[in-house]
Formats: structure tokens, sequence, C-alpha cells
């Protein structure tokens, strides 16, 4: 076990123990951050107990009482805020996210940027009355690799959020989330757009992909010194999984079946900052010079959503899943759907999260790591109310070793239909001795 848990909570009712933060090598990852007061949910001093209406915005005061967790999280790894490389945040309401913006600046006032960053609106976190949770990423102090946060020439991403669109950080590249949008053009890029006029000149989520890729993502990474072909993860959020056909075949077009390991993901029906937006998607890649550390890998008894999707790649020190869900090439796993003749017996979500976990092992197994590595796990949920029985299989496999772990609710359906649970992970593999890359 290489993994550190840092800043652990206690849940109540049998829930796993959380790590909100882990150390592994020179990685700090912060996951799952929500405002909670303890195990006891959102504090009444944020929410504002009888005077809600009273001081600042609570979704701001939400997010300082986060950014504490991270600032806490960074110090107790041996950071700093100016080492944060990655954030993602997910909002329960759009109307928090201009409160939330007001409190990262803050947080990060004195770094050379905001990190790379990704936005996206789901239709409910873990606790009911969240409005925003964080997802961090940071390299050790004392790890000697140099952070860059980029912004190149020919990359055109709208500059009012601050975020850095590129971060170098040694051999890896973090690449923010990006829509088909351009600076000083309201909405969707024309190029990436079905013309009003018009029934059909092109389809809306394939011309969005290729924009993103051909527009943002290459100049982004050839400025550092990376391209698509060393490509190690992605997130792609759709507003609508219906459109997933068009953009694989956008996808495999551009990247082939060696490409990143890959979770499409669904969001609110309205997901985006951009309105006419269909996806968002961002990047893990290494860079050229780190290119022999890349390993894309197919078990056998691993499949993914998409056919052409690798299972898991490979890359330095750490281990990418691509999304996984309990199905095998012929659809959903039998069982996991309730017989409406037995309805109570059996549990859908365990049989799930046990499939999942078995493909994941495999990964690790082709690796040479354990799943007692993992120091990120995203749970997404088309119902919540299944968020214990999975916590049950957690138990089974690493006891009561601390879980760094994100919940959220999402529309089904998910990549396959029949299945409730997506798992997004990444596991550390120490023996290589290898983190995000020599000094420079």
């Amino acid at each position: 076990m290489s993994v550190t848990p840092l800043m652990t909570l206690d849940l109540p009712r049998g829930a796993p123990r959380l790590a909100l933060g882990v150390r592994a090598g020179d990685w700090i990852f912060g996951t799952g951050l929500l405002a909670m007061d303890g195990s006891a949910g959102i504090s009444q001093q944020i929410l504002g107990g009888g005077r809600p209406y009273s001081g600042l915005p609570a979704a701001q005061k939400e997010a300082e009482a986060i950014f504490a967790k991270v600032k806490e999280i960074l110090a107790e790894g041996g950071s700093l805020p100016s080492r944060v490389v990655r954030l993602d945040q997910y909002y329960s309401s759009w109307k928090a996210v201009p409160h939330y913006h007001v409190a990262r600046h803050k947080a990060f006032l004195g770094a050379r940027s905001i990190p790379a960053s990704t936005s996206i609106l789901m239709p409910g976190l873990l606790l009911p009355d969240a409005q925003i949770e964080v997802e961090m990423i940071a390299l050790a102090e004392d790890a000697g690799i140099r952070i860059e946060p980029m912004t190149p020439d020919g990359l055109d991403v709208p500059s009012v959020m601050g975020f850095a669109p590129v971060v170098r950080a040694g051999d890896f590249v973090f690449l923010a989330g990006q829509m088909a949008e351009e600076e000083g053009h309201a909405g969707i890029a024309a190029a990436a757009r079905v013309p009003e006029t018009h029934l059909w000149k092109g389809h809306a989520v394939a011309l969005e992909t290729r924009f993103i890729l051909e527009r943002k993502f290459k100049p982004a990474l050839t400025a550092a010194r990376s391209s698509l072909e060393q490509a190690v993860k992605a997130q792609a959020y759709l507003s609508d999984m219906r459109e997933a056909p068009a953009f694989l075949r956008t996808w495999l077009e551009m990247f082939g079946s060696d490409g990143p390991a890959l979770t499409v993901i669904p969001t609110a029906r309205l997901g985006f900052n951009c309105r006419e937006a269909s996806l968002e998607i961002n990047l893990v890649a290494l860079t050229e010079e780190a290119a022999p550390r890349r390993k894309v890998l197919r078990p056998k008894g691993v499949s993914t959503p998409f056919d052409g999707v690798p299972p898991g790649v490979l890359a330095g020190d750490l281990l990418f899943c691509s999304g996984l869900v309990a199905a095998d090439e012929n659809g959903p796993l039998p069982g996991i759907v309730r017989d409406p003749s037995r309805p109570w017996f059996g549990s859908p979500a365990e049989i799930q999260m046990e499939y999942i976990l078995d493909m994941v092992q495999r990964l690790c197994d082709e690796a040479g790591t354990s799943l007692e590595n993992v120091v990120r796990i995203q749970l997404y949920h088309t119902d919540l109310s299944e968020f214990h029985d999975c916590c049950r299989v957690w138990k089974r496999r690493l006891g009561d070793r601390p879980l760094p772990l994100s919940v959220m609710l999402v529309p089904a359906p998910l990549p396959i239909p029949g299945t409730t649970i997506l798992a997004d992970m990444w596991i550390h593999v120490p023996q290589l001795s290898i983190s995000a890359g020599s000094p420079r």
C-alpha cells in the first residue's frame, strides 16, 4: 500500500470512512470535497439557520469552507495552493457558480493562476443541501517538479473565468474542460454548429467534438510539447447520452483504438456554462519525452461501454481507468434489474459494484498495483439510494480503509442503459518509482 490518507472523516450508519485527501508518491488528491460539518451535513452556519438571507451568499460560504479543507489537505500532504494543477467543480445549481468563483479567486490569490478547471452542473450531490463539490489534484512541494500554467498562442479560450487552460506538471499535461466556443462569440462557434436555417448540415455533437479536439486540444498540447497520441485520460460530459454514438464516431476517428482511458458522463439537461453546448471534455496527457511511460491495458474480462475505448491506460505511476459499468459485450449484467415479482430479494447495486471492482482489480493486476492504492473514486449514480449498498461492497474489499470518494446523482441512461452506477477511478502504481516526472 503506497497511499497515505489525509484528513479522514467517519460517516454515520455504516458508510465507509472517507479520506478527503490522499498522498501517493508526489501526488496529492482531494476528492468529494463538500462543506460538511464533520459528518453532520452542511452546517447551519452556512445555510443561515433562521436568517438564511443575512451575510454572505450561502454558496460563497460553502465554497470558502471547501477551500479551507483544500488548504488543510495540502498542508497535511506537504503542499500549497500554488501547487494545485487541476480542479473539478460540480454544482447542483448554476446560481452557485458566481459565488463559488469569488471564493476560488480568494483561495488562489498570489498563485500564478487558478489551476486547469472543469465546471459541470449535476442533478444532485451526496448531501441534499450541498450546492458545490470539488475535486483537487496537486503536487507535493518537496517533489521538486516544475508546474507551468500556460495560455498558448492560437488557443482560443474565453478569458473571463481566469483559470489556466493548460498546466504542465513535469511529464504530465492537464487540460481544462473545454466546450466548442471561442472568444468574442456568444454561444457555440459557427464552425461547430448546425446552421439555424437547416435541420441537417452536420451533427451538433460530432461538430463540437471535432472543434474541441482540433481547435482547443491540439494547440494546447503542442504548446506543452505533447499531442493527442500521448493522451492518457479524458472525461466527456454529455447533456444527452443518446448522442454518445455520434461523439464516439468522431472521437475514434481522432484517437483510434489506442486512445486515452475515457469516461462519458451524463449531466443535468442544462449542464454547462454555455447553454447551447452539448458536451464538455477535459484531458490528461504525457509529454512527448514521457511517451515510453504510456501503456494501453486490455486485460481479459474487462470491457468498456464503448467499442474501441481501452479499459485502462498506465502512465508513469498512475493507472487511469475508463468509466466502467456492470456490463459486458452483451449488455447489462444479468441480475442488476429488480425482478418485479420479487423486488426486495438481492441488491442490484451490490452486484454492480462487485462486478466493477472485479474489473478494476484485473486492471490493477496487469499494471502491477492493487485496489488499496486507489487515489480517486468518482461514482455516478442514477439513484443515490443505492449508495449505501455500494458501501457494503467497499467495506468487504478494503475493510475500514478510508476512501477518496466522490458520489453524485446523474440522469439515466448511463452509457449502458439498465445499469445504474458508473465508476471512474485512478490508482497509484508505486513500484514504478515514477511520479509526475523529473524536475525541470
